[in-house]
């Protein structure tokens, strides 16, 4: 009986110890993070009726009213040198009444709300990093993209030999959020790279790819 015992005990630390490794070797002999972070979100507007400076922001007034909240994940994903599509948090839209209008921009360049969004990294490495959004309104509905830069990167701390990758890249996509009841997912793009310039390295060798392949397809004889 107390061996039985013995032996559940380290079967427990044994998988506790396997859940918390920073990183796990996969089936196909890829390198992969085990990756977790929490979120967190503020709204500042100028033209809400209440809220600004917290995770919920009001328009209109009386019973028509539309609320935005942000609520934030708590979430481990495996990231590694595929990009893995990842749900960084929610925006819940709550109408009462007839609901309301965002409001207009008389100024295209003019922003209508911002967003600022935290991401608390504790694995594989600790670290807080922000990133700001920016909308603009128009037809009922705010579109609300990256401000500045769509990415955030943590390091990835040490790699087990032949791996060298460095660091974990966050990519941000745009998003909508209407002036009705619903859900709107926020999520990024999660991937494990060299460094962050390698992202724009590919993308630039792939363009130079393309244009060196059409060019020798004009120079080509018919």
């Amino acid at each position: 009986m107390k061996k039985l015992l013995l032996a559940a005990v380290f079967c427990l630390l044994s998988s506790t110890a396997i859940m918390a490794d920073p990183f796990v070797i996969l089936p196909s002999g890829e390198l992969a993070f085990t990756t977790s972070f929490t979120t967190q979100g503020v709204f500042n507007c100028t033209l809400c009726t209440s809220g600004s400076g917290t995770n919920s922001v009001v328009y209109g007034s009386g019973a028509n009213t539309v609320t935005i909240t942000f609520v934030g994940v708590d979430t481990t994903v495996l990231v590694g040198n595929e990009l893995v599509p990842t749900v960084m948090g929610h925006i819940q839209v709550v109408t009462t009444g007839s609901g309301a209008e965002f409001p207009d921009n008389i100024n295209p360049n003019v922003e209508t709300l911002f967003f600022n969004l935290s991401v608390t990294q504790s694995s594989p490495t600790a670290g807080t990093q922000v990133r700001a959004f920016r909308s603009f309104s128009g037809g009922g509905a705010m579109f609300v993209t990256t401000f500045m830069s769509d990415w955030i990167q943590f390091p990835t701390g040490p790699n087990p030999p032949p791996f060298t990758y460095t660091n974990i890249v966050y990519t941000f996509h745009p998003f909508t959020i209407p002036n009705t009841d619903g859900v709107v997912d926020i999520t990024a793009d999660l991937g494990a790279v060299p460094e962050p310039a390698s992202l724009l390295l590919l993308g630039s060798g792939l363009v130079f790819a393309l244009l060196k392949k059409r060019s020798s397809r004009s120079d080509s004889p018919d």
